[in-house]
């Protein structure tokens, strides 16, 4: 995406970031990686221009699709930093770690870096809190930020199901 496209749209995205609209497609990104199992920093950047180019509007960045459980915090913060620099419409962030307090740690840093809405799902063997150990946590992680936060439902991994009368 060109540099005047990009500054054009990221302006006007966090000039009005109070009317977010996330209706449509969010495209879920996947981690590339090299020969060496690394991750392929320069095949991520290609493939954000790409959806760019082709009228995508909205990235999840860091969820389990992107190998979230194989990558450390370092790692995930590197690939958020790619897409803010590359994509210039709207990033949601999964910030789902095993511990509440590195979710929490993660949701700042992505704040702070300008991330439009962080993204949180219950971390693996949490399936069995009660409903109102889910709502804890949940609101937990969203007192530590200004931005919104969603909520991602896995429910394959997960033996609590979410729904709107909660």
């Amino acid at each position: 995406v060109s540099e005047d496209i990009y500054q054009k749209c990221s302006q006007l995205i966090h000039e009005e970031s109070e009317a977010l609209s996330i209706a449509g497609l969010i495209v879920p990104m996947m981690t590339p990686f090299d020969d060496q199992l690394e991750i392929d920093l320069e095949a991520y950047a290609d493939h954000i221009d790409w959806l760019a180019e082709r009228g995508i509007k909205r990235l999840l960045i860091g969820s389990h699709v992107g190998e979230r459980a194989s990558l450390t915090i370092n790692e995930r913060i590197k690939l958020l930093k790619v897409a803010l620099e590359y994509f210039p419409w709207i990033i949601l962030f999964d910030v789902t770690c095993q511990s509440l307090a590195e979710t929490k740690a993660l949701a700042q840093k992505a704040e702070a870096l300008g991330v439009d809405i962080i993204v949180a799902t219950l971390p693996a063997g949490m399936g069995t809190l009660t409903r109102e150990g889910v709502i804890a946590y949940f609101n937990q992680i969203e007192a530590s930020v200004e931005q919104p936060l969603f909520l991602l439902h896995d429910k394959h991994n997960q033996s609590i199901t979410l729904d709107t009368s909660w």
